[in-house]
Formats: C-alpha cells, structure tokens, sequence
C-alpha cells in the first residue's frame, strides 16, 4: 500500500473511483473531484486532509478528515468495490498511527444505525455513541425509508 496525505486538488482519478465503489442501494450524494475540492479542500472554516490508498500509482480509496484540538472527526471515504473492507481498514489504520505522535484523544465517524459500513467500523474497535437529529427535506413523489440514506459527516451541514 501507498499511503498519503493528498498534497493538491483531486484531480479525475476521484471521480472515477466513484464509480467503481460498492453499491449498497442507498441514496447518497454523488461525488466528483470537483465536489471533494470545494467540500473539503476549498472548506472557509475547516481544514480537511485526504488520506489517498494506492496500490502501482492507481487510487483504491481516500479517507477524508479534520483535526479539531483533541478530536479528529472523519467526514468522507470512499473505496473500490473488490477491497472496500481493506482499503478502509489500512486507510484508518494509517490514520490512527499518525495521529499518536500529535495529542489527538479522540476518532469519530457518523453512520446511521441502518448504515452497511457500521459492523466495519466496530469491528476496528468504533464504539457506538450517542445519536443525533438528522433531518432531510426530500421533494420526491415518495419519501424513502430512513434505512435507505447513506450518509457521512462532511454531508451534513451544522
């Protein structure tokens, strides 16, 4: 694994792992090198890194994050379908493993309770907490279920 801190602007490799990422059949935000930098990278108020995994130069995953003091609160990732589990277990492996040497006490991820993701995230040791209010204003004929929203920190707008 090539593991590094994204050092300009996503360029089209971004987008088209996108495509290749794991379909779980929810609704989601579509996402594009173009929203990666002006969400994240282009942010007024927070400073995101992206974390990029690569294996012979090719983009497999990102994990995206910001450091708030003592909290650290991841708000994005994304990997390729075929190694989505190990893409995102090295990517937050890495990540914890930089963020020893800097005082950071805590590591957060926001999943809803119906999210696929979540046994992932506690099988690397994630705890549940406590929940949030979320809410969504959806213009569709018919409103979908709660469980069919897949949703990340950085969709959220506090």
């Amino acid at each position: 694994w090539e593991i590094e801190i994204q050092q300009e602007e996503c360029s089209d490799e971004f987008t088209w792992l996108t495509q290749k990422k794991p379909s779980f059949n929810c609704i989601e935000l579509q996402r594009s090198a173009a929203y990666l930098n002006w969400r994240y990278l282009q942010h007024p108020y927070v400073h995101h890194h992206i974390l990029t995994a690569r294996k012979a130069g090719e983009l497999l995953g990102y994990l995206v994050f910001a450091c708030h003091g003592q909290e650290v609160q991841i708000s994005d990732w994304c990997a390729v379908e075929d190694n989505y589990r190990a893409v995102l277990t090295v990517l937050i492996g890495d990540l914890v493993c930089r963020l020893r040497n800097t005082g950071a006490m805590t590591l957060s991820a926001f999943l809803l309770h119906s999210d696929p993701r979540l046994s992932l995230f506690t099988q690397m040791g994630f705890w549940r907490r406590e929940s949030s209010p979320l809410m969504v204003h959806w213009t569709g004929a018919q409103r979908p279920s709660t469980n069919d929203w897949l949703f990340m920190h950085g969709d959220r707008d506090i």
